[in-house]
C-alpha cells in the first residue's frame, strides 16, 4: 500500500529507509533543540531578595539598619586594636631605648677599658725596657 505519489517509484530499499532514518533523527534533533532553547528563553532570569517585589520597605530599613550597626562594630574594634597596637608597640619601643642606653654604656665602658690596657701595656713596656737599658 504505497501512497499515489509513491505508486511508480516502487519497494523502498535499505539506501531509502537509511535516508529516511537520517532524515528524522535531524528533525527529531532540531525540534529538541528548539524546545530546550524556548524553554531555557522563557526561564526569568534570577533577581536578588531586595529587589523581588515582596521585598518591603520595612525590610529593608532593618537591613540597613543592621549594616549601619556592623560598620559602627567593625569601626570600634579597628580602634581598640589600633589603641593595643600603639600600647604595645610604645612598650616594645620603651626597651628597645632600655637595650640602646645598655648597650652605650657597655660601648663607653669597653673604650675605656681599652685606653687603660693601652696604658698597662705602654707602661709594661716600660718596665721591660728600663732593666734592659741599665745593664
Amino acid at each position: 500500500m504505497n501512497p499515489p505519489f509513491l505508486a511508480n517509484a516502487g519497494d523502498p530499499g535499505p539506501t531509502e529507509y537509511y535516508q529516511y532514518f537520517v532524515i528524522t533523527a535531524a528533525v527529531l534533533v532540531t525540534i529538541k533543540y528548539t524546545l530546550d532553547l524556548w524553554s531555557h528563553l522563557r526561564q526569568p532570569e534570577p533577581v536578588p531578595p531586595l529587589y523581588k517585589e515582596y521585598a518591603s520597605r520595612e525590610n529593608l530599613a532593618a537591613l540597613e539598619a543592621r549594616l549601619d550597626n556592623l560598620t559602627a562594630d567593625l569601626d570600634r574594634n579597628l580602634s581598640e586594636n589600633q589603641r593595643a597596637s600603639s600600647a604595645s608597640r610604645e612598650k616594645i619601643y620603651e626597651s628597645i631605648r632600655a637595650l640602646e642606653r645598655g648597650v652605650a654604656a657597655l660601648q663607653k665602658e669597653t673604650e675605656l677599658l681599652t685606653q687603660r690596657l693601652h696604658h698597662l701595656d705602654a707602661k709594661l713596656d716600660r718596665l721591660i725596657e728600663r732593666p734592659a737599658r741599665e745593664n
